[in-house]
């Protein structure tokens, strides 16, 4: 816009202006006021002022309610002119700021022009993009909330485990970044605590994968050629615990297939047992086939059932957590059946496989055992229990055997399974334990010094 500009139609000096202070858009413009003018009696009379209050023609104010506006009036005989003077009119440089136009006008911080952009480094209302403003600042910012939040640390950085910087915000006690960073104060998760921090590999040599023999657990540890790595620790081959129930006795007992040794886990009614949390259960899970229920029961309190269903089939015989769901299958007529862990059954599948022996999975597929009346087999299902394979018993069993029931052990990748020699009907029991890789051969025999007639994970709290 132009200057405002006062003219005396019979005047021959340079027009005289009037600037007015620049305010920033959406402020008010402070008044004015000063009167400025000249009186001459031959030619015409010009006021100008800023003031909305003042008229020029009276000894008194103008009604405010009336005139609003600083003008530029200018009187002469016969005619006259009055331009309003926009607020936001820039007189020190002659123009509006126009926040897109290229130039850096006013209070802009910067102007781009068609480059200004939320993603950008001036932002589409010509401010300088920083951290904090909420705007995602393209290659230069990795998140922007306005500060910390649970997903974005102070400093526009996505917050991670292993960054350096605590984020209470996203959970965070502690941190692991540093070459003195010590690995027992904080666990994986960034909370205080005597864990492992091997989240990700960093210049404290802290390994990620905590079952590597090569550096497991804390820093650098090296595993002997003979040894696992298991929760952080080096230990013998096949070190883990199972579940044993033990036939004809309500007592289920944890057993350690290295050392031997057995130890009273709970008392209570079943043929089977599995407690598995990393497939979605706290509790340990239970079938009894001579009353056709399944149930539940959490570890350590030492005897009876937290919860129990019962079964519309007779002979529910062994049972499994898989993908949070608990597996029981009906020995009678091989079929699977899948409950919630509020006891709702979600469905079924008849395997059509002869007797139900035993199941296990590997957190990723789902294996199943049944007798043909000479040997028993195996046959994996996907996570639909959909078929996949049918898989011979492994080489050295012999001849006439069967594996009553079965449990994966996760630190070696083996199946350990309870065999016998033909099929005993529902009162099928083994005091002998093999090691094998499914598809493979035997790898160890073990002895337990009681009767069992289901094995399981114990894999719980």
């Amino acid at each position: 816009m132009p200057r405002s500009t006062i003219v005396t139609p019979s005047s021959t000096s340079e027009p005289r202006t009037t600037p007015a202070p620049r305010p920033r858009v959406g402020l008010g413009l402070a008044l004015l006021p000063t009167l400025v003018g000249c009186f001459n009696p031959d030619q015409s009379e010009t006021v100008t002022t800023t003031d909305p209050t003042f008229d020029p023609s009276t000894t008194g104010p103008i009604d405010p309610t009336t005139s609003g506006n600083p003008t530029t009036e200018t009187e002469g005989e016969g005619e006259g002119t009055s331009t309003t003077t926009d607020p936001g009119l820039d007189s020190s440089s002659g123009a509006d700021a126009v926040c897109g136009n290229g130039v850096v006008e006013g209070d802009e911080e910067c102007d781009d022009g068609p480059d200004n952009g939320n993603t950008h480094a001036c932002t589409s209302a010509c401010l300088q993009a920083i951290c904090g403003d909420g705007l995602l600042w393209a290659g230069e910012e990795g998140c922007d909330d306005e500060g910390e939040s649970a997903t974005c640390d102070a400093d526009c950085t996505p917050a991670a485990c292993g960054d350096g910087t605590i984020n209470p915000t996203a959970g965070e006690q502690c941190e692991q970044d540093g070459p003195g960073f010590d690995c027992s104060a904080c666990t994986a998760t960034c909370l205080e605590g005597t864990g492992d921090c091997n989240d990700d590999l960093l210049a404290d040599g802290c390994e990620t994968d905590l079952t590597n023999p090569a550096t497991c657990g804390n820093c650098m540890t090296t595993c002997a050629v003979d040894e696992e790595c298991i929760n952080g620790g080096c230990v013998p081959p096949s070190m883990g615990m199972f579940l044993l129930t033990e036939r004809n006795s309500p007592n289920i007992w944890q057993w350690d297939p290295i050392t031997g040794m057995t130890s009273l886990y709970h008392s209570t009614d079943a043929n089977d047992v599995d407690c598995n949390l990393a497939e979605g259960s706290p509790s340990a899970w239970i079938p009894w086939h001579s009353a056709d229920y399944f149930g539940s029961f959490t570890p350590g309190a030492g005897m009876g059932l937290d919860s129990q269903y019962p079964t519309p089939y007779a002979y529910p015989k062994h049972i499994t957590v898989y993908n949070g769901d608990i597996v029981v299958m009906s020995r009678n007529d091989a079929t699977l059946h899948w409950y919630s862990q509020a006891g709702v059954e979600q469905g079924s599948l008849a395997t059509g496989n002869g007797i139900g022996q035993g199941m296990a999975t590997d957190g990723v597929q789902f294996w199943a055992s049944f007798w043909n009346g000479a040997n028993s087999y195996f046959v994996r299902y996907d996570a639909a229990f959909a078929f996949q394979q049918m898989i011979a018993n492994p080489m050295g069993m012999g001849v006439n055997t069967n594996v009553v029931d079965f449990a994966y052990h996760q630190a070696s990748g083996h199946f350990f399974g309870l065999v016998t020699n033909s099929e005993g009907g529902t009162g099928t029991q083994s005091n002998t334990v093999i090691e094998f890789d499914m598809g493979g051969s035997v790898l160890n025999t073990y002895m337990v010094p009681f009767f069992a007639d289901g094995i399981g994970q114990s894999e719980c709290p």
